[in-house]
């Protein structure tokens, strides 16, 4: 209700009920906004303070990827998906440290925690996904994120995570400084992409990511 209700759907009433909050907004979009808020209230509970900067990242992530997969020609819906879940190692490996501590382990250093969690999330979000019997597609996506065309099955999924994934660092104002101009990316040109469509995407961002908030639990 809150998404169908948001300025970029331009309702001329308010939506009050879920039919027409359905109708509203289609069943796809309805389908990605509760799986966006279950993920939300799995992550932020048990992630600490990290968690709602970390959800909104993978949000923000997800409706980059969708709205990517339009322009490459893949399945939106399991871009979305793929750009919810790629950062998933970062939140468990989050939730382990909090219930490590919980369970009287001495806390590591800041420091400690920030560089395996760098290191480390892809291939943790890759078992667990793998332990949680997830496709192989879906899997791969989050595994190679950060090295897409080294993914075995699924490098063109990959990489567009990994575009998805500097979307929404470039939206959010927190690129890495030794990265190439997301423009002159090689596994951006791989994607067909031009410089042409990432000013679109600039000037579109506002509006596709107005319902962002919406998804992510305060």
């Amino acid at each position: 209700l809150r998404v169908a209700n948001v300025a970029s759907s331009a309702p001329l009433t308010e939506v009050t009920s879920i039919e027409r909050a359905v109708v509203r907004l289609g069943t796809t979009a309805v389908r990605q906004a509760v799986l966006a808020i279950c993920f939300a209230e799995w992550a932020q509970p048990g992630a600490g303070s990290s968690g709602l900067h970390e959800v909104r990242h993978a949000v923000t992530t997800a409706v980059l990827a969708r709205h990517l997969a339009a322009q490459v020609c893949v399945d939106g819906d399991v871009a979305f998906t793929q750009g919810l879940l790629h950062d998933i190692g970062r939140l468990v490996l989050l939730r382990l440290r909090g219930e490590f501590v919980r369970r009287g382990g001495a806390a590591p250093s800041v420091e400690e925690v920030t560089r395996v969690v760098a290191d480390q999330h892809a291939h943790v979000g890759g078992l667990a996904m793998q332990l949680w019997g997830l496709p192989t597609l879906l899997r791969e996506a989050v595994r190679w994120h950060h090295e897409p065309l080294s993914a075995p099955e699924h490098p063109r999924a990959a990489a567009v995570i990994y575009v998805a994934d500097r979307l929404s660092h470039r939206c959010q104002h927190d690129e890495e400084p030794e990265a190439p101009p997301l423009a002159e990316d090689p596994v951006y040109l791989a994607l067909g992409l031009t410089p042409e469509w990432l000013a679109r995407c600039d000037a579109d961002a506002p509006a596709l990511l107005q319902p962002v908030e919406q998804f992510v639990v305060h």
